[in-house]
């Protein structure tokens, strides 16, 4: 017996092509943004599949949302030890390099597209 319902990977592929005129219609850096969601729907494709939506634009805009939130979380983390360490400042303690800076995705992306240290 075969699959009676595509992959969701298909259908989010074809989503994703559905777009392609708005995609060319945006100036380039907003091109660059719309590729990074999509890219961000593509990381989430297993856990999509499994929904069992009709609409493939549901689980992209969750799995858009769901990049935004960690990334809004990790600013938020960075922030509160940026304030905790001004208060140090004031208090005469020295600064220490935010912790995981690196690891949490918290670099200059430019920079690195071009091969830079940021």
């Amino acid at each position: 017996m075969g699959k009676t319902v595509p992959s969701f990977r298909l259908a989010l592929e074809s989503e994703i092509g559905s777009w392609s005129q708005y995609r060319s219609a945006l100036k380039k850096g907003d091109r660059r943004v719309f590729d990074e969601l999509m890219g961000h729907t593509r990381a989430h494709a297993s856990a999509s599949g499994n929904a069992v939506r009709t609409s493939p634009f549901e689980a992209m805009l969750l799995s858009m949302l769901i990049e935004q939130q960690k990334a809004i979380s990790r600013l938020k983390d960075q922030l509160d030890w940026l304030r905790r360490e001004l208060e140090g400042l004031d208090q005469g303690v020295a600064v220490r390099p935010i912790p995981g800076w690196q690891r949490s995705g918290c670099v200059d992306q430019d920079a690195q597209r071009k091969g830079r240290e940021p």
